[in-house]
């Protein structure tokens, strides 16, 4: 991440500070592949962008965060598989 850190923008919601992380750094801290993140972010399974300018974007890191926390939560109490048969 620190390679990309002069990616990172910032900006301010009142008293709040709400950091962009850019695909590189994404990249980095998830592990997966950029055509995976896209394909996730179709079916919801990831955070969204946001459009920084231009054609620049980014996530915000507390999305990214949460994302993996849920990851972790998912791997250790994985969710049972609810899908049905059909007879």
């Amino acid at each position: 991440m620190a390679g990309h850190l002069f990616n990172m923008r910032c900006r301010t919601m009142g008293a709040v500070a709400l950091k962009y992380l850019r695909l590189p750094d994404v990249i980095e801290r998830c592990g997966i592949k950029k055509s995976k993140i896209y394909d996730d972010m179709e079916t919801g399974d990831f955070p969204k962008n946001y459009q920084l300018g231009g054609r620049a974007v980014g996530w915000l890191e507390s999305d990214i965060t949460a994302w993996q926390q849920k990851q972790i939560k998912n791997a250790e109490h994985p969710e049972p598989d609810i899908k049905q048969k059909s007879n």
